[in-house]
């Protein structure tokens, strides 16, 4: 991890620890599990820095992690949608696309962004 080498650093802000792991392939347990696990080391490095952990791609949803997330302290969680991975995209226009996004997309992330939840980016 690059963050012992940093970890003194003023201008280390965040460490992400996993990119998106892609579900069933890394289980959620296994997720949760690293997360701990790197979250422990970075706090042995650094404080101030936030832990920055992703949901599972194709997953059970984009809070499923917000439970085992909030556990940790300066932790955000990085809920971000892959279009790639759904197939309600399969034969849409362009414009389509773009109205899918502005129209569903804003509801989900008011989904995950109510009071009291962790973090997310």
């Amino acid at each position: 991890m690059r963050v012992f080498r940093y970890a003194k650093s003023p201008s280390l802000y965040a460490v992400e620890l996993m990119n998106a792991r892609r579900a069933p392939g890394a289980s959620l347990d296994s997720v949760t599990k690293y997360y701990k696990a790197g979250d422990g080391a970075v706090r042995k490095h650094s404080s101030a820095a936030y832990v920055v952990m992703s949901n599972r791609l194709s997953s059970g949803g984009p809070r499923e992690l917000f439970p085992r997330g909030g556990g940790f302290s300066r932790s955000v969680i990085d809920v971000h949608y892959c279009n790639l991975f759904s197939d309600v995209f399969n034969g849409m226009r362009v414009q389509q696309n773009i109205d899918f996004i502005h129209t569903n997309r804003s509801a989900q992330l008011n989904y995950v962004t109510t009071a009291g939840l962790p973090k997310i980016c």
